[in-house]
């Protein structure tokens, strides 16, 4: 940051603040699930990629047979939905 590689800003991802192709790559960890509109937000990632950039998500699946203190993550059924949509 210091050096000015890094520009951290808040926001969401369905109001990206950069111009169009501004980016070769974009990255989003485990943050799929809270994001208002995963349409939208993907919408805007296409729109902020450059031509052949790619995306990387990273989601966390649920367990098949929780423990009480596991962490949430997504169910094979949520899985398929996201699957189907960045399709």
């Amino acid at each position: 940051v210091q050096q000015g590689k890094l520009d951290l800003r808040h926001g969401q991802v369905e109001k990206l603040p950069w111009p169009d192709q501004q980016f070769s790559h974009v990255l989003a960890i485990s943050n799929f699930h809270i994001w208002e509109s995963r349409r939208c937000g993907l919408r805007e990632i296409v729109r902020v990629l450059k031509p052949g950039g790619k995306f990387l998500l990273c989601l966390r699946r649920a367990r098949a047979t929780p423990r009480w203190f596991d962490q949430p993550g997504i169910t094979d059924q949520e899985l398929a939905e996201d699957v189907a949509l960045i399709q």
